[in-house]
């Protein structure tokens, strides 16, 4: 889907350390970047496609019904 849909804007990967405090810029420019990726994924319709689950997509499921 990224093929389909590029975002085009290119922002600077921000690496944030432990001590280190996040300001309003560092946060809006991981808020952006994350929307960005979020945005080229998603399909014309509005949602993710993505591959088959398997064994977990029953999960939920089982965890239900034995709890």
């Amino acid at each position: 889907m990224t093929k389909e849909h590029p975002h085009g804007i290119n922002l600077p990967q921000v690496k944030v350390q432990d001590t280190e405090e996040i300001t309003d810029e560092i946060a809006t420019t991981i808020i952006r970047r994350a929307i960005n990726f979020y945005s080229s994924i998603q399909a014309d319709d509005g949602h993710w496609p993505g591959d088959y689950g398997g064994p977990m997509f029953l999960m939920p499921g089982l965890v239900s019904a034995l709890g």
